[in-house]
């Protein structure tokens, strides 16, 4: 939205929910409903980048793997705790996520001063912006006879006069860019929060954490019991099949040795 598109959807919420305040005024709690109806979408938005890392991590696990486990291996360490490790992490990240949008709904409060000073930066700017263009329009040109030059000058009483012209008479407008510029402080405000405590609290705790926790650990293996690691070790059933087939084999030999050398009276 433009400035003044966002004013006018201020003002249509302002008249929808107007209370005992005063003219020019506006209710605090209104900056709660602008807040949430703008924010409505950080939670898809947070979603969708909390699964991206999650394909992230299992494909970065999918790649240790293959560098450092046999193939057979790595199906059966996927199968039995990796794929179970990734999942577990990635609903608990919505989890946290769940609770971290639950805390955005509730009644509005900031400990940063950086909303009063995103509030002031844009009252300044603002001001500033009104005085730039009033004494734009307050100039005025005089031919400098000492200086033979043409010296551009402010004059004082157009200044102030076009100041006075240049504050807002309409009451209902002015509540409006207030409640708006003190919505657009606590939502940059809050947006800062939003992103560290997703970055911090999701990802960082539940996702990528988890890789060196609870799915490449040492300590993962080491608390397998004994009939885990043979079932993560066993052979092929054609390799166990092979073997047996071998050592029958090896058997039919070494019984076929010990004959012959019966035979020969044990000089072989």
């Amino acid at each position: 939205m433009t400035r003044e598109e966002a004013i006018d959807w201020v003002h249509r919420t302002l008249e929808r929910s107007r209370g005992l305040e005063l003219p020019g005024s506006f209710n605090p709690l209104i900056v709660s409903q602008l807040f949430w109806e703008q924010s409505t979408p950080w939670n898809e938005l947070a979603l969708a980048h909390i699964e991206t890392v999650a394909s992230k991590c299992a494909t970065f696990v999918n790649i240790v793997l293959n560098e450092t486990a046999p193939a057979d291996i790595k199906t059966r360490l996927t199968d039995y705790c990796v794929e179970k490790a990734l999942a577990d992490a990635l609903a608990a990240a919505k989890t946290e996520l769940g609770k971290i949008v639950a805390d955005k709904e509730r009644n509005l409060m900031t400990y940063n001063h950086y909303f009063t000073s995103k509030i002031q930066d844009q009252r300044k700017s603002k001001f500033a912006q009104i005085l730039s263009g009033v004494a734009k329009a307050a100039q005025v040109s005089r031919f400098g006879i000492e200086s033979n030059t043409t010296e551009v000058l402010i004059d004082p009483a157009k200044l102030e006069s076009d100041m006075h012209s240049g504050i807002e008479q309409n009451m209902d407008k002015f509540s409006a860019e207030d409640a708006l510029d003190t919505q657009i402080a606590y939502y940059a405000d809050e947006l800062k929060y939003f992103i560290n405590c997703v970055s911090k609290q999701v990802v960082e705790r539940h996702l990528v954490d988890t890789l060196a926790r609870s799915v490449l650990s040492p300590r993962v293996v080491a608390g397998l019991t004994d009939a885990q690691v043979a079932l993560l070790t066993a052979e092929k059933h054609e390799v166990a099949r092979n073997r047996e087939r071998l050592e029958g084999r090896r058997e039919v030999l070494e019984k076929g040795l010990r004959v012959f050398k019966e035979a020969l009276g044990g000089f072989a």
